[in-house]
C-alpha cells in the first residue's frame, strides 16, 4: 500500500484497485454460499414434510441433522453478507462499520430482505429439532420466509442502493 501525497491525504492509506476487488468478490461469493445453503435447508425441509412417513426413522433424523446445518450456515453467512455489503457500495473495507452506508442499506428493500431471510432461517433451524405438527407447519412458514426474501432480485436492490448514495454523495 502506498501513502497520498495529497497535504489533505498525508498519512492516509490509499487502498489498491485489487483489495478492492477481492472485497467485492468476497461478498459476492458470500452471497453465492448463502443461496446454496439456503436452498439445501428449505429443500430438506420440504422433503422431509411430505416424505418423512415414507422414510426410515434413523433415515429421517440425519436427514433433520443435514437440514438443521444447512439452515444455520445459511443464516450465518446471511449475516456477513449483510456486514460485508456496505464495504462493497463503498468500494473498500472500511465502509463495512460506516453508519450512512449500514442506514442505507436497512432502509433499502435488500435491508429488509434480509431480515425477513434471516427470520425465515432461524424459524426454520429451530423448527427442524424433532418432528411434530407445530414443528412441521413452523419449518414451512420460515423455508416460506426464506424464499419469498428474494422476490425482488438482487441486482435491483443493489443498483437503487448505489444510486441512492451517489445522488446523496453528488449533494
Amino acid at each position: 500500500m502506498s501513502i497520498a501525497t495529497h497535504p489533505r491525504q498525508r498519512g492516509r492509506r490509499l487502498l489498491r484497485p485489487e483489495r478492492a476487488k477481492k472485497s467485492a468478490q468476497l461478498v459476492v461469493g458470500l452471497r453465492a454460499l448463502t443461496f446454496v445453503a439456503l436452498f439445501q435447508a428449505v429443500g430438506t425441509a420440504i422433503f422431509l414434510a411430505l416424505f418423512e412417513d415414507d422414510v426410515a426413522p434413523s433415515s429421517a433424523e440425519r436427514i433433520r441433522l443435514w437440514s438443521r446445518v444447512a439452515a444455520m450456515t445459511a443464516l450465518v453467512v446471511t449475516v456477513f453478507y449483510y456486514v460485508l455489503t456496505p464495504a462493497r457500495m463503498a468500494g473498500n473495507p472500511r465502509g463495512t462499520f460506516d453508519p450512512s452506508l449500514e442506514s442505507l442499506l436497512l432502509e433499502s428493500s435488500s435491508g429488509t430482505a434480509n431480515i425477513v431471510r434471516v427470520v425465515g432461517l432461524a424459524l426454520l433451524a429451530l423448527s427442524l429439532d424433532r418432528r411434530t405438527r407445530l414443528n412441521t407447519i413452523a419449518a414451512n412458514i420460515g423455508a416460506a420466509l426464506a424464499i419469498a426474501s428474494d422476490g425482488r432480485g438482487v441486482r435491483t436492490q443493489l443498483c437503487g442502493a448505489r444510486h441512492a448514495l451517489r445522488r446523496a454523495a453528488n449533494r
